[in-house]
């Protein structure tokens, strides 16, 4: 997954992405690359269109990313502060986890611009 849903009473900041909801962007985007895709002949998104979305998407991920980031930190000082070794254990398995997802937006972050950069190369 690509983000976390919001804690339950969490307010939703509209930034969140789930990876289905990632992937939904990324296949309009690829369909957009080619308007014969949808096998139906409806219009496809425009070289603008797609700019703008994969832009949005990449800022959205990065967001997410260091919210992440962040929120390992905080779990790494709370795990830190505890007395029981389990519970301090427990905490150390989610600050990986949290670690873990952080590499994977970023991963993900990282093939998303190079395929910007791709398809939008700098004009000289």
């Amino acid at each position: 997954m690509i983000a976390t849903e919001p804690r339950k009473g969490a307010k939703a900041t509209g930034r969140e992405l789930s990876a289905a909801a990632a992937d939904v962007v990324l296949v309009g985007i690829a369909m957009a690359a080619n308007p014969f895709a949808t096998g139906r002949g409806e219009s496809a998104m425009s070289a603008e269109d797609v700019r703008k979305a994969m832009l949005d998407l990449m800022d959205a991920i990065s967001d997410q990313a260091t919210r992440t980031e962040m929120t390992a930190d905080v779990l790494m000082h709370a795990a830190e502060q505890m007395f029981g070794e389990a519970d301090a254990e427990a905490m150390r398995d989610a600050v990986r986890r949290q670690q873990v997802s952080a590499l994977e937006l970023r991963g993900r972050l990282a093939a998303l611009r190079h395929e910007y950069a791709e398809r939008f190369p700098l004009e000289r």
